[in-house]
């Protein structure tokens, strides 16, 4: 019999796991890589901004030279600067100039035209202006390289591309990345009672939700469905395909759902030691998902691993959120957190002590001190479904503990 080990210690085999799958590296347009992990650090080519620029539109000249003039001296207007205007080679003088256009050489300060009085022509053109405040060296500016220099390290390898990155990425003119591929992972479905949710189930039949639920869950993540199987209750036909799939360089996870626990139908632990599969861990001391196996297959020529979920879709959405994800956050190194806060608990919680509990809750704020804290869900059960559509996030609950008092900081990882 398989020993019950404690979720540190399979995080542990999960990260393993995680570094040992060599995921391929691929080049993308940055349009396309929302999402994807970096496969190299990337650093800044050039200067951002390229050239010193105004931050304020108004006017720009220079504070030294202007050191002496007369309270409300009137000043000529030599010109008017725009964004998108080339860079002015000037050696005296005061300029209009709008926001993001280039600073004339001589120039190291823009006082903003609310502190201004402009004197214009019929045509609305400057003429002179007179300034109410004194300007400051290198106010109102924004120098050249102050944001991005060039060969400053922008992104670290294994770091997840956000719309922030790809912001800095067009901003530097980067329009490629190499990023890692999609991990290729191949589906198997457990159970002759499932029949397609597409169908009205005969009785003792039950629509096989858990397919487009789990197929949901990949899509947010960096998966790429490779393959989608069935083998009903027929252990035959999962060491056929299991025998398949393991020559299949294509594949780079197999990821089943249900009979891995101890019935008679429950074939799956006991077919991949027919096969000579290395098991990792077979039971894990969590709720949901106590019997959740790990094992390496056999007869590749690479790494290959299956990762089995139980097959009730609550379970199985435990063991993407707090297995899955860590084995893909593995792949990533530590260039970037997992997406968890710690807050405290809203209210009294009881749960079954020796056990890492995973239950459904959200956010919401304290009506004391609207500070966010964590709330939990009142009904638990596995098998409902109702409740998860009440709820924005798990909330793990530690294993020595069987009464956590309100206040109680605890880790929520949102759907």
């Amino acid at each position: 019999m398989e020993t019950l080990i404690s979720y540190q210690q399979a995080l542990i085999y999960l990260n393993e796991v995680g570094r040992q799958i060599n995921r391929r590296a691929e080049t993308l347009e940055i349009e396309q890589a929302l999402g994807r992990t970096l496969a190299d650090d990337v650093s800044a080519s050039e200067n951002y901004p390229a050239w010193n620029c105004s931050a304020m539109d108004g006017f720009a000249a220079d504070a030294a030279s202007l050191i002496g003039s007369a309270p409300q001296a009137s000043h000529a207007i030599k010109g008017i600067l725009a964004a998108g205007d080339p860079p002015v080679h000037s050696s005296s003088g005061v300029w209009e100039i709008m926001t993001g256009a280039p600073l004339p050489d001589h120039c190291n300060s823009v006082l903003p035209i609310e502190d201004c009085v402009v004197d214009r022509d019929s045509e609305g053109k400057a003429q002179s202006v007179v300034f109410r405040k004194a300007l400051q060296v290198g106010k109102n500016i924004r120098q050249a390289g102050e944001d991005f220099t060039t060969g400053s390290r922008l992104f670290l390898k294994g770091q997840v591309l956000d719309a922030n990155s790809i912001l800095a990425l067009a901003t530097l003119g980067v329009a490629q990345v190499r990023v890692l591929a999609k991990l290729r992972v191949a589906l198997i479905s457990t159970g002759k009672e499932l029949v397609s949710f597409r169908s009205r189930p005969e009785p003792g039949q039950i629509r096989n939700s858990s397919g487009p639920f789990l197929m949901s869950l990949l899509q947010t993540r960096e998966v790429e469905i490779h393959s989608t199987h069935s083998t009903g209750d027929s252990g035959a036909a999962f060491r056929r395909l299991i025998e398949v799939l393991s020559q299949d360089a294509t594949v780079d996870l197999v990821l089943t759902t249900g009979a891995i626990s101890m019935g008679q139908f429950d074939f799956v632990a006991g077919t991949l030691r027919d096969l000579s599969a290395r098991s990792l861990f077979q039971k894990v001391n969590v709720r949901p998902g106590k019997p959740i196996l790990l094992a390496e297959l056999k007869g590749s020529d690479r790494p290959l691993f299956l990762l089995g979920l139980p097959g009730q879709p609550i379970a199985t959405a435990v063991g993407i959120a707090f297995f899955l994800d860590p084995l893909l956050g593995a792949q990533r190194g530590s260039a970037q957190a997992e997406k968890s806060i710690w807050m405290p608990l809203a209210e009294d919680c009881k749960k079954p002590a020796g056990v890492v509990s995973f239950v459904r809750g959200g956010i919401r704020t304290s009506a004391a001190d609207s500070a966010s804290v964590a709330w939990i869900h009142s009904n638990q059960q596995p098998s409902r479904i109702g409740p998860l559509l009440e709820c924005q996030a798990w909330i793990e609950l530690p294993e020595a503990a069987d009464f956590l008092p309100a206040g109680t900081a605890v880790r929520v990882v949102p759907f």
